[in-house]
């Protein structure tokens, strides 16, 4: 269960972000980048997350990778990128990700 934020500590709203780049420091988000999965076109998704990280521009070269895998459900991922991620660009095929399987339960 995600824990919300005080509205003084939500750096999407411009204000905020003014704030704490103002007082020098920097606004990074968590990027989940959903890919692989259980489609025969697995190996076509894993490739386009490679191209993904490969043209990704961050300042500073700022840039942490974490694989998470082994969730026993569609939920308990889910549930995993809603409490650890900002942003999730989902580049699955097949049945999960072309079909919206994922982008209905992440809304």
């Amino acid at each position: 269960m995600a824990i919300p934020l005080s509205e003084d500590h939500k750096p999407n709203r411009s204000d905020e972000r003014k704030r704490i780049e103002n007082a020098g420091g920097v606004v990074m988000w968590a990027v989940g980048l959903i890919c692989g999965g259980p489609s025969v076109e697995r190996g076509i998704s894993l490739n386009t997350a490679q191209s993904v990280l490969d043209h990704i521009q961050v300042p500073g070269n700022m840039f942490t990778f974490e694989l998470a895998q082994g969730f026993q459900s569609l939920s308990d991922f889910v549930e995993h990128l809603a409490t650890t991620v900002d942003i999730v660009v989902p580049v699955i095929h097949g049945r999960f990700g072309e079909y919206g399987g994922i982008q209905v339960r992440l809304m």
